[in-house]
Formats: structure tokens, sequence, C-alpha cells
């Protein structure tokens, strides 16, 4: 965090420094100062002996807030407390969710995988993997998200005193944070390769393009904060957002794109695969969606960046998730987000139909249904019906441990039939509805001959309109060596 001397300096990279509230403010509107409230037998003495550095800055404090009587302080009133006056204590960092190959680095020590519920310290080094990522949460509540191929270091990790606000500095090298400072006054300072990002109570996010390292963007989502390059300041409110290169000043803000309106899925969603639709949004050169479990404690499981406008997955298990979805536009920012949520429950999957054939007909009385064998099942659910809505059950065989079934004595008509996976206690979503029509076998025909010694003369009766016969004639009773076979399409 740089105080406002620094700002004259002429700094040896880009500094890109965003503080809560308007450019011209005071240390204390700035964050310089800590307010505390004076609670019920609260004195400045003990005050000092609690926060302060030393007992010294007794003095100092009466005189900085002008106390007249420092024995009569009354419970509500409020004393400014300069941020350097108070006590400097390291603090630890606690892994809240980790999610893939996270890589631990500490000085003079061989890197490990980074374990869920660790507590990190000043100095370490994390090197998030390909789809993986990684929640934070710092002393003063501060909360991070590090995205996949991001690489950070812990610069400082501290806290002052007992006060509730932390003092931190961290350096992203590449990769992309999402940032939720929630404690007014607390220092929290992202450094990049081209910039320094500073905030106090604020959410926003800032990323390093892996292809763009010398640049950074810089995305507010509530609070106002100031911008301040090498070449410029500038105000950025939220919703709006700006790309800051090495050397230069903040490209002007631009409003971030608006969240895309979703097309709201079904409480419970049944089928693989999940697929989940928005509008398009004009001026977006790509969208991002980000799905997670509910609750503030979880990292994404997918955060994928699309170029059109629906995303489909087959590979989500079952169980309840929050998806959010932000337009990108040319300048790579990442616009405001749509979220819904919605329990999956596709599984076990259902089977595939193999015959009888949807839409086709069947001319027997005897009807064998067959269909496949999803992964990980137990046994099966049968149901036929004369209706669509398989109101009129014809069959209801469940706990069949076979895929395949035959039903005799069908009435002719047309046939509706589904199938279900079980596995234990659990069923699955019905399959797709498949449907046959059932005609009555043709009857046999009654045939006559006449034969001499020169040939054999068949002869039966006509058949109806697009009725074919098959002839065959054998050498023996049991059709083994069979002479002529023979389909036969009478006009």
């Amino acid at each position: 965090m740089r105080g406002n001397a620094s700002s004259s300096r002429r700094l040896p990279y880009l500094a890109l420094i965003l503080c809560a509230g308007l450019q011209q403010v005071s240390a204390a509107e700035a964050g310089e100062e800590w307010l505390y409230s004076f609670q019920p037998g609260d004195n400045l003495w003990d005050l000092t002996d609690r926060f302060l550095i030393d007992q010294s800055y007794w003095n100092k404090l009466v005189r900085l807030n002008h106390v007249k009587r420092p024995r009569q302080m009354s419970p509500g009133t409020q004393v400014r407390i300069p941020l350097q006056w108070l006590k400097v204590e390291p603090a630890s960092v606690r892994v809240v969710d980790v999610r893939g190959e996270v890589l631990l680095v500490r000085p003079g020590e061989a890197g490990h995988s980074l374990d869920a519920q660790a507590q990190l310290k000043h100095g370490d080094r994390l090197e998030i993997g390909n789809d993986a990522s990684v929640l934070l949460e710092f002393a003063d509540g501060t909360r991070q998200l590090l995205g996949s191929n991001t690489e950070v270091e812990l610069l400082r990790i501290n806290r002052f005193s007992d006060t509730g606000i932390g003092d931190t500095t961290i350096r992203v090298l590449r990769g992309k944070t999402e940032n939720r400072v929630p404690t007014k006054g607390t220092r929290f300072e992202i450094r990049t390769p081209s910039a320094n990002t500073a905030v106090r109570g604020t959410r926003f996010r800032v990323k390093v393009p892996e292809a763009e390292q010398s640049r950074s963007q810089v995305e507010v989502v509530a609070g106002t904060v100031n911008v301040t390059g090498d070449a410029g300041k500038l105000v950025l409110a939220a919703g709006f957002g700006t790309v800051v290169d090495k050397g230069a000043a903040p490209a002007p803000a631009v409003r971030l794109l608006p969240a895309p309106s979703l097309v709201a899925p079904a409480n419970t969603m049944r089928r693989l695969p999940l697929e989940l639709r928005w509008a398009r949004v004009p001026g977006a050169k790509a969208y991002r969606v980000l799905v997670s479990h509910p609750g503030e404690n979880s990292v994404p499981v997918m955060d994928v960046r699309l170029t059109h406008h629906r995303f489909s997955t087959s590979s989500l298990p079952d169980g309840e998730y929050r998806v959010r979805v932000r337009a990108i536009d040319a300048a790579g920012l990442d616009g405001e987000e749509s979220e819904v949520g919605f329990l999956l429950d596709a599984r076990p999957l259902p089977p595939v139909a193999v015959m009888p054939p949807a839409g086709g007909t069947v001319r027997t009385t005897a009807v064998n249904f067959e269909w496949s064998t999803p992964p990980q099942v137990s046994g099966y659910h049968f149901q036929l019906s004369s209706d669509r809505q398989f109101k009129a059950l014809a069959a209801d065989e469940k706990n069949l441990g076979k895929t395949r079934l035959e039903l005799l004595s069908l009435q002719p008509g047309t046939w509706y039939w589904r199938v279900a996976s079980t596995f234990g206690d659990e069923q699955g979503p019905w399959g797709a509805v498949q449907a046959f029509v059932l005609k009555p076998e043709p009857e046999a025909p009654e045939v006559g001959f006449v034969a001499d010694k020169d040939k054999l003369q068949l002869y039966w009766q006509p058949g109806r309109p697009g009725q074919h016969y098959r002839l065959q004639i054998a050498e023996d009773e049991g059709f083994q060596t069979i002479l002529v076979d023979e389909v036969l399409s009478l006009a």
C-alpha cells in the first residue's frame, strides 16, 4: 500500500491504485485512519495498550482527537487512529476450498500439493493448474478466488492487532482473481507485472492474461475506485472496467456488458446432457460460465469460455449447482453476471431402446422388448401403455434384472413404452418414450398344387393390397436343404 507521499514519485513500473471513495479524499476517508467506537468500560489508556505500538501514543491520540476529558468518554464516542500507529502482527490465510492440482511452494522447501483447510503464510507461492481453482480467506474476512492457470505469491500477510482489519499484499504473475474485501479500512493490494492494485472495502476482479502478461484488466463489481497509472488517473465506478498496459495510462472507463438473460432451467434437471441457454448480448465476443455448488465456500467446478450462447455438459455428477454467466467484450473484460440454481438428478442413466424399433410395425402377438445397459445399474423399471401419458398401464414391471422382456397376447393398436434404470433404491429418469403399431399376424394361406412329370404349380387365395408372400421349397421336411426361397409381390 502506498501513501499519498509516494504518488509524487515516478514509479519504476505502472501503478494501478484502487481505493474506496473519490480522488480528492482525506487520509481518514481513504482508509489511512481507523475509527473505533467506545464501548462501555473503555478508556484511552487501555485502548492504547490494546491496539497501539506503545503507550507513548496515548498523548498523540488525545491531541489528534481533541480529547479534553480522557477519563470521561461516553460509549459510542468515535476515536480516530492512524493505521501506522497500530500494532502489526503476522497473520495467516485459510484455504476454504481447492479443486484440481494446486502446487504450494514455500521458501527453502520442495513444492507439494495444496490441501483443503491448509494455512498459508508470508512467502508462500501457489501455482494453480489447468482446470483447477482455490478459494482463500484472510484474517479480515477478505476472500479471493484464484482461477485456473494462475500463479500468485503472498508478499505480505499481516493484520493490525485485533482490530479486524488486515494488511495484505499479493503478487499475481498470471491468471485471474476475484476479490471481495468487506472490511472498511483494510489494506488489500495486488501487484502484477504491469500494475499495482490496492483497495479498501469493495468487490473487484483483476486478470493478467497468460498471453499478454504486460496487461492488466480491472472490473469493478461493487464500490467506487481510483485507478492511477504512470500517465494519468481514472475514477472507476461499479459496473465499469478498464485495461492498463505497462507504461501507459488506464484506458477510458467502459461500462461492463450487461448480465445475459438466461432461459431459466427447471428446478430439477433429470436429463443429460445438461443444457443452459441465454440471449445474445450485443457487443459480446465470448461468454464465461462458472459452475459451482451453492454457498460461498465452494470454488467453481467448471470455468469455461464459450463463443456461443449456450452451455452443454454431461460431466457433472448429480447434486445442487449454481451457474453464473458473464458476457466478455472485445477488450477481454468480463461483464455483469446472471445466476441460476437447480438440482441435477439424472442418474442412474436411462437405457436406450433397441427393439421394437421406434415408429415401427409389429405383426406378432408376442412382442419382444430390448434395451441397452447403462453404467452403474442394478435393475430396470419397464412400463407399457396405450397412451403417451402412461395413464392406462398395460404393464408395469419393476426390479427387472435383464435387458429383455417378452409380453404375450397384446391387442392390436398403437403402444407406448419406456424404461428407467435403478441402482439400489434409487430410480433414475425415464428413457425416451418409444411408440410402435401392433397389427394382427397375416393368416397362413391355404396352398394347393397341380403337378405332373414336368412341372409343379402352386396356388393360394389372393392377398390384400400391398401384401407379400415368401415361398420356400426344400428337399426335406425340416427345411435344412432349401431349393427355392423367394419373396413374391402380387399385383
